[in-house]
């Protein structure tokens, strides 16, 4: 057996052992927290949990616990860099930087998708509305997960393939009903209900209005 094959098994359980440590710490946040993201309600919940366990040793402070995790955090991600620069040409060379955020904490505002559809008499009437309205058989189409990452708003806003989106949208429903004189894509803005707050919807966002071409 030559040196290298008797030499193997230990090499690849060094690789083996690098790659799991660098996804072990990759896993962890890459970006410090602050203070917009603590005052969101999940935010303020787990202030309050921390101060709670903290008071016992002489913080009582509100602003000193935020002032605590911000700079543990800034912390943590200095040291995540700093762990992660030694093995970052096997990291680059097996794709293996993605950050999966699978699990977020999720936010107390969502979107969903409404469709206004207006007559020749120029009454408007909601022809779908996720989950609740579908006047025109569209549910089956849009509620297919994979449509709905096409039109469902990032954090950031709209998607790029929105508008487009919407504009294939309206021409398949003309195709259909060509008695509609315009159509109204847009995003309803609701803040999902809790203990302190019911369900409540804020208003209607990126919306996108067109009559009916001649051609259709």
């Amino acid at each position: 057996m030559s040196d290298f094959a008797a030499q193997w098994p230990y090499v690849r359980a060094g690789v083996i052992t690098l790659a799991l440590f660098s996804q072990c710490v990759s896993a962890l946040p890459d970006r410090p927290l602050n203070v917009e993201k603590l005052e969101r309600p999940e935010g303020r919940r787990a202030l309050r949990w921390l101060g709670a366990a903290l008071r016992p040793f002489g913080m009582r402070e509100q602003a000193d616990v935020q002032r605590l995790v911000i700079n543990q955090s800034e912390r943590l991600v200095a040291v995540r860099a700093w762990l992660l620069r030694p093995v970052a040409p096997l990291t680059d060379a097996g794709a293996m930087r993605q950050q999966w955020r699978l699990f977020l904490n999720a936010r107390d505002q969502v979107y969903r998708l409404r469709i206004d559809a207006q007559t020749q008499d120029g009454t408007w009437s909601v022809v779908y509305r996720t989950h609740q309205e579908d006047a025109l058989g569209l549910a089956p189409t849009l509620d297919y997960r994979r449509l709905r990452g096409v039109y469902n708003p990032g954090k950031d806003g709209p998607r790029g393939q929105y508008e487009a989106f919407a504009r294939w949208l309206m021409t398949r429903i003309w195709t259909q009903h060509p008695e509609y004189a315009a159509l109204r894509v847009g995003m309803e803005r609701i803040h999902v209900a809790g203990r302190e707050r019911p369900a409540e919807l804020l208003g209607t966002d990126f919306v996108i209005e067109q009559t009916r071409p001649e051609q259709l």
